[in-house]
C-alpha cells in the first residue's frame, strides 16, 4: 500500500509542476512564388522570419512577468501571434492576461497580432482587455488582414456568440467563416491566418489560407499514447489535439496552448506549449 501511495504522491507531483513549465515546439516554413512549404531543417536562405504562437493562456502566471514563457524566446521575433483565449471567461479577474500583455508591448512593441477566441467573446473583461491593447501597440487582426511585404497576415474572430459568461448562443457555420475569409485574402500571395479553431480547418483551405496558426483544444487536455482524450466544446479523441495538419494546400500549425479553462483542471502527459515558427523567403 505504501508503495502505490508514494507512486501516487509522485504522479501528483510530476503533473503539477509539468503544468508550470512551459516547452518550445519548432517548424520550419519557406514561401516560394507565392505558396508556402514545410521543410524539415532550417536553410540558409538570406530572409528569415521568426514567429511565436501563444494560444490559451486562460489567464495564468507562468512566473513574475510570465518569464518561463518570454524565456523561451531563443530568437528575437520578428512577429509574435496571440491565437486567443489570453483570459478566462469564467474567472474573476484578467492579471495573467494582462501581465503576459503588458511584458510583450514593453518588450516587443509593434511586433505582438492578437485575434479573440470563446473566451474572450464571453468574458466581461474582454472590452478593457481590447483597450489596453489598442493604446499599447498590439494590433488587433479581428476581421482585419495586413499586406506586407512577403506575406498577407489576417485574422479571424472565434466564430462564437455568448447569452453571458457561461450560455453559447450560437457557433457561426462554414458559410459564415468562409464569407468573411474571402474578404481578407489576397491572390497569389501567401495567406498567413490566425485562427482560434481548427475544426475549420476545411473552410480556411477551401478559401486559399495557405499557414493556419490555431489553439482552442488544449492538445486534449489529457494525452493516451500521444493522442489527445477531450477537447473543450469537441468531445472525446478530437480530431485535432496539438501539432501539424495538412489540407490540400493548407497547413495548420494548433498549437497545444498554454493553460487550462477551470482552475482544478490539469494537464497530463501533455505539457504547457509555445510554438516557434521560422519561416524562410526564396527568393
Amino acid at each position: 500500500m505504501i508503495y502505490i501511495i508514494a507512486a501516487l504522491l509522485v504522479f501528483i507531483i510530476y503533473v503539477v509542476l509539468d503544468n508550470e513549465i512551459p516547452r518550445l515546439t519548432s517548424y520550419n516554413f519557406v514561401i516560394k512564388d507565392g505558396k508556402i512549404k514545410k521543410i524539415d531543417d532550417k536553410c540558409k536562405l538570406a530572409k528569415k522570419y521568426t514567429i511565436y504562437q501563444i494560444s490559451d493562456l486562460h489567464n495564468h502566471l507562468f512566473g513574475k512577468n510570465q518569464k518561463r514563457i518570454t524565456k523561451l524566446f531563443d530568437e528575437n521575433p520578428d512577429f509574435i501571434f496571440l491565437t486567443g483565449d489570453m483570459l478566462d471567461r469564467l474567472q474573476k479577474n484578467i492579471d495573467g492576461a494582462m501581465v503576459l500583455l503588458e511584458t510583450l508591448s514593453e518588450k516587443y512593441p509593434g511586433k505582438v497580432y492578437f485575434v479573440s477566441g470563446n473566451h474572450e467573446k464571453a468574458s466581461p473583461f474582454y472590452k478593457d482587455m481590447l483597450s489596453y491593447m489598442e493604446k499599447n501597440k498590439i494590433i488587433v487582426l479581428d476581421d482585419k488582414n495586413i499586406d506586407l511585404e512577403d506575406f498577407n497576415l489576417l485574422g479571424l474572430p472565434d466564430p462564437s456568440e455568448y447569452y453571458d459568461n457561461k450560455k453559447v448562443k450560437y457557433i457561426a457555420g462554414t458559410g459564415t467563416v468562409e464569407s468573411r475569409l474571402d474578404k481578407l485574402l489576397v491572390p497569389n500571395k501567401a495567406n498567413l491566418l490566425l485562427a482560434h479553431r481548427p475544426s475549420y480547418l476545411e473552410s480556411y483551405s477551401k478559401c486559399g489560407a495557405d499557414l493556419v496558426f490555431s489553439g482552442h483544444t488544449h492538445g486534449g487536455q489529457f494525452r493516451i499514447f500521444n493522442r489527445g482524450l477531450i477537447a473543450p466544446g469537441d468531445g472525446l479523441f478530437p480530431k485535432f489535439d496539438g501539432g501539424l495538419y495538412k489540407k490540400n494546400n493548407t497547413y495548420m500549425v494548433n498549437s497545444r496552448g498554454l493553460g487550462n479553462n477551470l482552475p482544478i483542471a490539469k494537464r497530463i502527459f501533455n505539457s504547457p506549449e509555445i510554438c516557434k515558427i521560422n519561416l524562410y523567403i526564396d527568393i
